[in-house]
């Protein structure tokens, strides 16, 4: 949740409209409400042989939720802002745009859910199979090797977008700056 709030601050700084006057939309507010109630179900099963299968199933809704989300709610926001944009002469100003763009569009967001998906299927069928069993010697082996799984998982993919929102949030702060010493400097001249 914390990271869609600084998303949302980025957008907020550099979208020069807002879509709803500026107000989530209520489709907006009942596809994070999915997601909550995904995460409390995938929450609730955290010592169970199915949650990397419930780990899974959160994961590939999370991307639907998220393509839904960015298709329905964001387009209209985005595309009346690429227009205002696309009118700007100003290349500092028009880059901060296309920052946010690739963060929102890019196809990091897509390789990324590929990505984690790949190292979730064989994670859940060595969790809920007896596929595994002659790779360890314990079951505990097992137990641990998923849980190991389940951790770099976690790990990688939230460096991962992590890794992106600073990305986004530094080259943000610098463009900002540059521009508005550029606003000083130019006023100081005049």
């Amino acid at each position: 949740m914390f990271g869609g709030t600084v998303d949302g601050s980025d957008q907020g700084i550099v979208f020069q409209k807002a879509v709803n006057k500026g107000k989530v939309p209520f489709s907006g507010i009942v596809l994070t409400a999915l997601i909550a109630v995904f995460f409390i179900v995938l929450c609730s099963q955290f010592n169970s042989p199915i949650f990397p299968l419930l780990l899974l199933v959160f994961w590939i809704c999370n991307y639907v939720i998220w393509a839904i989300f960015i298709k329905y709610i964001m387009d209209p926001y985005y595309l009346e802002n690429k227009k205002f944009y696309s009118n700007q002469s100003d290349f500092l100003t028009t880059k901060r745009f296309e920052i946010v763009e690739t963060f929102l569009y890019g196809t990091w967001h897509r390789i990324r859910f590929l990505s984690g998906t790949l190292l979730l299927i064989p994670t859940t069928i060595l969790s809920i199979t007896n596929w595994g069993d002659s790779l360890f010697s314990s079951h505990d082996k097992k137990t641990l090797c998923v849980s190991v799984l389940i951790l770099v998982f976690v790990l990688i993919f939230e460096l991962w977008i992590w890794y992106f929102r600073l990305k986004r949030k530094f080259s943000l702060t610098t463009l900002t700056e540059i521009i508005e010493q550029n606003d000083d400097n130019s006023q100081d001249i005049d």
